[in-house]
């Protein structure tokens, strides 16, 4: 039983830290993250990412390439640095050619949508007490789903 550690059992192994597991944080956190993102890097008025940095990470690196999840057949090879772009495998109905976004292991789910100017937050632990009970991705889509 893991408490007050991150659940990704590579990143723990790892010693707690690694860029496989997304962010660890609490809800009001990963939105600002969101925020600051559809706000070309900028919340608050304060600038916190370069705006170039921001369209890279929202650029589709892998035009062409075929997706190789076999687990998720709706899913796309379409990613930017950091994010996934246009994914309905966990955005569901927001999924949009402008929407991105990223999940984590245990269920979590950051949606943006700058066409809805929406940020989605949604903190899962599919891992209590064990990963192998539950399949995240229709929650996911279903949350997406309800708002849109």
């Amino acid at each position: 039983m893991l408490r007050g550690t991150v659940h990704d059992d590579i990143c723990n192994v790892l010693g707690g830290v690694a860029g496989s597991a997304g962010i660890f944080t609490t809800a009001a956190g990963l939105a600002a993250v969101g925020r600051m993102l559809l706000g070309g890097g900028q919340t608050g008025g304060k600038r916190v990412l370069a705006e170039a940095t921001v369209a890279r990470m929202l650029r589709n690196y892998n035009a062409g390439l075929p997706a190789t999840d076999v687990d998720r057949p709706n899913r796309t090879s379409t990613h930017g640095i950091g994010l996934e772009l246009d994914q309905p495998w966990f955005m569901g109905r927001l999924a949009s050619p402008g929407s991105f976004g990223h999940t984590g292991f245990t269920g979590c789910e950051l949606v943006v949508d700058p066409s809805k100017q929406l940020v989605l937050v949604l903190l899962t632990n599919r891992a209590h007490p064990n990963w192998s009970w539950a399949n995240p991705d229709p929650t996911r889509v279903a949350v997406a789903d309800a708002i849109t």
